[in-house]
């Protein structure tokens, strides 16, 4: 097996890089959605016990 060069092991660093920046990307964005969910339905539930509350007022 030939010995690789400087510039195709600095290649290879870094499409390794940008595979884990796109991993890392997705696994925010995941989590990003899912924080949005859970606000969305605090909301919900907060606007339900308020409406309650102030309709048995």
């Amino acid at each position: 097996m030939p010995r690789k060069s400087a510039t195709e092991v600095k290649i290879d660093f870094l499409v390794k890089e940008i595979r884990e920046l796109r991993h890392e990307t997705k696994t925010l964005r995941a989590e990003i959605n899912k924080g949005k969910g859970a606000i969305w339905i605090l909301l919900v539930i907060s606007a339900i016990i308020s409406s309650g509350y102030n309709y048995f007022k």
